[in-house]
């Protein structure tokens, strides 16, 4: 898996402070006020502000079904991904799984094996890639040129970073973060205060079927 950053926004809070700061006509003070402008609406849950930063990146290395459940945060982002109808692949990479035992592995290999053996067959035998697409396994691993803003960042941060959450998303994820926390010190602060799974914001799940990390909301409402 790698992620190759091919475009942000610089000082991302500074540039969400000073468009917020419009909404009460408020002059900026010195160079750190739109920072604390932001600060202020991010905390406050003010999130439209958080639209106003964004990054642009392309993905390689993650499966395709990595890359469908990537397609399903759809608001704050665009993307293209490569075809599979205009890409022939004679020789495909593949998502190997962790934790398979080596029997496990072995039959997965196999399968994968399996495929591309038909696949090639299938082209050998004149079938164009509009047919020989759909052979292709949710395991091929893609890549993809991806842009979302903060806010939906934050959102997919919410709920992405659970643990039952896709093992490949979380690394995807934590990959991510790394990435961004060396961008500026700004993306740094996103990072550390904003990026995280709702449960460490909130202090308690409020999912269906938790994963026992933090109690259910229900069992603390009283508390609250």
């Amino acid at each position: 898996m790698k992620i190759e950053i091919l475009d942000y926004t610089k000082k991302p809070l500074t540039r969400i402070g000073e468009n917020a700061s419009y909404c009460y006509s408020t002059k900026l003070k010195d160079e750190n006020h739109a920072k604390r402008i932001a600060i202020s609406c991010i905390k406050d849950g003010h999130g439209r502000n958080m639209e106003f930063a964004d990054i642009t990146i392309k993905i390689s290395g993650i499966s395709a079904r990595m890359a469908r459940e990537l397609g399903r945060h759809v608001i704050g982002t665009s993307y293209v991904q490569a075809s599979t109808r205009y890409i022939t692949y004679n020789n495909f990479d593949y998502y190997m799984p962790k934790g398979l035992t080596p029997e496990q592995s072995d039959v997965y290999c196999k399968i994968m094996n399996n495929i591309q053996d038909g696949y090639n067959e299938l082209k050998k035998l004149g079938c164009k890639n509009d047919i020989t697409g759909y052979v292709l396994p949710l395991a091929m691993d893609t890549e993809l040129v991806y842009k979302i803003n903060v806010r939906a960042l934050d959102h997919m941060y919410s709920v992405r970073e659970c643990n039952r959450a896709l093992l490949e998303f979380r690394d995807f994820m934590k990959l991510l973060k790394q990435e961004l926390s060396q961008l500026d010190d700004e993306w740094k602060w996103i990072c550390d205060n904003r990026f995280k799974s709702k449960c460490k914001k909130q202090g308690y799940c409020d999912e269906g079927r938790g994963c026992g990390l933090y109690p259910k909301k229900e069992d603390i409402v009283g508390i609250l």
